[in-house]
């Protein structure tokens, strides 16, 4: 994340950050790779192999903080562009109810330096929807506190945790 920092504080005004997403499942025809900020598209090296993100225009609206687990994404992309997630997204819905979530990735690449990117962040696809529009996907990180032991953490039951404050 210091990258990420760096860019903003100390970078000089011609660099660009391009925001690339990438949705994947092993059911899907292909590896659905597009950028919202570059017509031509980006090559980005991606351990050693060259990838490539097409251009697609759509909004992304980061729900939340970077700092806070509880992270969600929702894209919205214009109507005709995707068609081919879309589908996909259906067919995964019919064969399998999302019992395997469709992954999406969103990286932020330097213009100066795309071979390592500057921010990644990981969620689950949870729902979409598709109508005269555009596509509508919903991302979230994965639940990883959903198990509660129903113990109340208290200073007079476990002393030690003072040092904590």
């Amino acid at each position: 994340m210091n990258n990420y920092k760096d860019f903003f504080l100390t970078s000089n005004a011609n660099i660009l950050i391009y925001e690339c997403i990438e949705i994947s499942h092993s059911g899907f025809s292909e590896v659905y790779r597009f950028t919202r900020n570059s017509t031509e598209g980006i090559i980005v090296s991606q351990n050693g192999a060259p990838i490539e993100y097409r251009y697609c225009p759509c909004q992304v609206d980061l729900a939340g903080s970077a700092k806070n687990l509880s992270q969600e994404v929702n894209l919205t992309f214009a109507s005709k562009i995707l068609e081919g997630l879309a589908k996909d997204l259906n067919t995964i819905r019919e064969n399998n109810g999302f019992v395997e979530k469709p992954i999406m990735t969103h990286r932020l690449y330097r213009s100066d330096a795309l071979d390592a990117p500057t921010s990644v962040l990981t969620l689950q696809v949870r729902s979409f929807s598709h109508d005269h529009q555009g596509l509508t996907v919903t991302a979230k990180a994965t639940n990883t506190n959903s198990n509660r032991t129903g113990l109340i953490f208290s200073f007079e039951r476990f002393n030690t945790l003072k040092s904590f404050l």
